[in-house]
């Protein structure tokens, strides 16, 4: 497999071809690196990876300085960066540092620093119009870029990564719309391009032959707003090439010029796999140094197409070893089928565009390294049999991480599959959902785990198995709250549309009200408005349809309700009279207008767990420890039912444990 072969890069020999590329982590505490942060990259490292991009966005200058990403010109982070590097080689993984400044783009770490640009006045600016920058401050900019090179050297890490992508500083000074300068880094296009010769250049000759130096960039923007055609960036992209300096150019697409641009940045299940592929492939065309490439490269046969047709030389498999940090391995060993999917919902890994540390919808660990740690033994003789009532997210989590222990576990399942709300999974892949479906499947079976599938737990089942433990993992079900039941009006749920029992007419008119914000309401409403006569009113006491859908989502469904016919109504709130009419009131004006005659209500998000299924099999098995997890305890997003899973299997395992050793 080519995908798994020896690759030279510059003085390295990268032990296969995976790659996790630079993304943000959000990890690091006033912009020093924190022990979650070393050992989330140690993981991949340990799980096979070839070469390791740490660091989105790792700032080299204290002018751009950000709290949650970390400060590379400070020399406090010294030892940490000594003890990545260390730790990587150890595992026989290559560790390069990203490196950059996003100028006008920086979210400062106090808010009462200046922005700085190569001009005044561009438009996509977070706050303000930033300070231009002078001659004296890019040479000072230069300086910073080199120093930081000498650091990560002197601390035994295998290059930098200088960026540009994602309109940071760089690009930022080549575009002619953001640079209007008339000195020397402005106005031709070789002029435009003197601030990153400059910067690679100097970083070059910072550092011995033995360290890498790579470009990332994108090689198509996606926007007119910047000003550089494909054709421009594919230039910029052998003028560099051309000054022998760069080592690695990793390709991508898209900007963050637009806030359309800055979803294709990190793209969604919307974008096609492997999206940046061509663009690859015309520079591969094109340059002497290698090329990496990233963008939706999900699975093994995926990622080996890409290298064996040529396209690129290495391949960025960054979200999938979110998911599965032992990826690579698991390629190598030819087990890649249990290697666990990213499902590619970006509800977990884009929580950072809200300044909220990295998670992973499918992997707790990523949230919480303390998931990550091996438990302790336990007596296995004394562990007694595990009933799990539901294979949903929550009951595969807690089955799999016990049988990995070796416990004896059986999991009932009522449907005739696993996975249970994951097909709830609005914005998420549907290729990448049955694959996860798959996964707990093999997972399951590879742990010896017993699913018996289509047999509902009722108390003379459960009590058959004799269980020393049960988990109650059943989920939760649709519910009305009281106050929605109306007599002059058809009330239905979410869960009723999405399963398909229940359908509007064709002409009908529908109120979907979503007073929490996730995806559910925006994706119904648009389903519900699709070619059909339907006048479909979206209602929100919250200030935006989906308004806790992490961005590039959020950003997703705006559009489509921009260019729906949906009616959004935010601010507003469905209320009952005491004869039972519904009406709408603004939540800031209190005004009220009655909902049309004749409309369907749908509601969103009103769940319960079943507590009397539960209270029925509790009785039927009084001597066994009960747990409750999932949605079943608390109904909430997928990446909290797989979450508390873990948590839940981990303390199973020390209760174990601690009791083994007494």
């Amino acid at each position: 497999m080519k995908l798994m072969e020896h690759f030279r890069l510059a003085h390295l020999t990268l032990r296969n071809r995976v790659v996790s590329t630079a993304h943000s982590e959000q990890l690091a505490v006033n912009g020093l690196i924190t022990p979650h942060l070393e050992g989330y990259h140690l993981r991949r490292a340990q799980g096979g990876a070839g070469l390791i991009i740490a660091f989105g966005s790792a700032s080299v200058s204290a002018t751009a300085a950000n709290r949650f990403n970390p400060a590379l010109w400070n020399p406090e982070n010294e030892p940490a960066l000594r003890r990545m590097a260390d730790a990587a080689h150890a595992e026989g993984t290559a560790l390069i540092a990203q490196a950059t400044h996003r100028g006008a783009r920086e979210v400062m770490a106090d808010p009462d620093h200046e922005h700085v640009a190569p001009s005044a006045g561009a438009g996509f600016l977070p706050s303000g119009t930033p300070r231009v920058l002078s001659e004296e401050d890019i040479a000072s900019l230069v300086r910073d870029y080199a120093d930081v090179a000498r650091r990560l050297h002197r601390c035994g890490w295998d290059g930098i990564e200088v960026t540009a992508y994602g309109t940071h500083l760089l690009e930022q000074f080549w575009s002619p719309v953001l640079n209007r300068r008339d000195d020397a880094y402005g106005g031709s296009p070789e002029n435009r391009l003197r601030f990153g010769s400059e910067v690679l250049s100097a970083v070059r000759e910072a550092v011995s032959g033995d360290f890498v130096v790579a470009l990332r960039m994108s090689l198509d923007t996606r926007t007119r707003r910047l000003g550089l055609s494909r054709d421009d960036l594919l230039d910029i992209a052998g003028h560099y090439d051309g000054l022998g300096v760069v080592d690695l150019f990793d390709v991508v697409g898209s900007s963050s010029a637009t806030a359309d641009g800055a979803v294709g940045t990190v793209p969604t299940a919307d974008y096609p796999r492997g999206v940046y592929r061509e663009l690859a492939a015309r520079a591969r065309a094109r340059l002497r140094a290698p090329v990496l490439v990233a963008g939706r490269v999900l699975d093994a046969e995926q990622a080996e197409d890409v290298v064996t047709s040529g396209d690129a030389d290495l391949v960025g498999m960054t979200r999938a070893m979110i998911a599965e940090p032992r990826l690579a391995a698991r390629i190598h060993t030819g087990t890649a089928e249990l290697a666990r999917p990213c499902i590619s919902i970006n509800e977990g890994c884009r929580r950072v565009g809200a300044s909220l540390t990295l998670a992973c919808s499918v992997n707790p660990e990523v949230a919480h390294p303390e998931l990550a740690e091996a438990p302790m033994p336990v007596d296995l003789a004394g562990a007694g049999r595990t009933a799990i009532v539901g294979a949903g997210p929550a009951g595969i989590e807690v089955a799999r991480v016990l049988a990995r222990s070796g416990l004896d576990v059986v999991v009932l399942e009522q449907d005739d599959s696993v996975g249970g709300g994951i097909g709830y999974a609005l914005l998420a892949d549907p290729h990448q959902v049955r694959q996860y479906r798959r996964w707990a499947e093999r997972s399951l079976s590879a742990y010896g785990v017993e699913v018996r599938l289509g047999t509902r737990a009722t108390p003379s089942v459960l009590a058959g198995l004799t269980p020393e433990r049960v988990v109650f993992a059943g989920g939760s079900s649709p519910v009305l709250p009281p106050w929605l039941e109306s007599a002059h009006h058809e009330v239905r749920t979410d869960a009723d549309y999405l399963a398909g029992a229940w359908e509007p007419a064709q002409n009908g008119n529908v109120v979907v009200y979503d007073p929490e914000g996730y995806s559910a309401g925006s994706v119904i409403a648009l389903r519900l408005a699709t070619d059909t006569d339907r006048r479909v009113t979206l209602v929100t006491p919250l200030g935006s349809a989906g308004g806790q859908v992490e961005t590039p989502n959020r950003l997703r469904l705006t559009k489509g309700l921009l260019r729906s016919a949906v009616r959004v109504l935010p601010y507003t709130e469905l209320i009952r009279t005491d004869d039972s009419k519904l009406f709408l009131r603004d939540v800031v004006t209190k005004d009220t207008t009655e909902v049309d005659a004749g409309s369907t209500v749908l509601g969103c998000g009103y769940r319960s767990p079943d507590e009397a299924r539960h209270v029925s099999l509790r009785a039927a098995c009084p001597q066994a420890r009960w747990h409750v997890v999932g949605d079943a305890s608390s109904p909430g997003l997928i990446r909290h039912a797989v979450t508390g899973g873990s948590r839940l299997a981990h303390d199973i395992l020390r209760r174990l444990a601690t009791a083994s050793v007494r």
